[in-house]
């Protein structure tokens, strides 16, 4: 997988390591500026804190 998203251009962004995100987005706008393109983010992974050991919860689903 790692390979193909190369191939797409794919920018990736280190969450653990602010200046290294940073530099990415900074890329990512001057691919932006220079290509006259967009970009597509797209998040993945936990949300949770390190350290957070507590359950997920799961939403109620909505009515109608």
């Amino acid at each position: 997988m790692g390979q193909a998203l190369h191939a797409m251009g794919a920018i990736p962004i280190d969450r653990g390591n602010l200046e290294k995100a940073k530099e990415s987005l900074a890329k990512a706008g001057e691919y932006i500026t220079k290509n006259k393109k967009s970009v597509s983010i797209a998040p993945e992974g936990t949300r949770r804190r390190k350290n957070s050991f507590t359950e997920p919860r799961i939403a109620p689903l909505k009515k109608g």
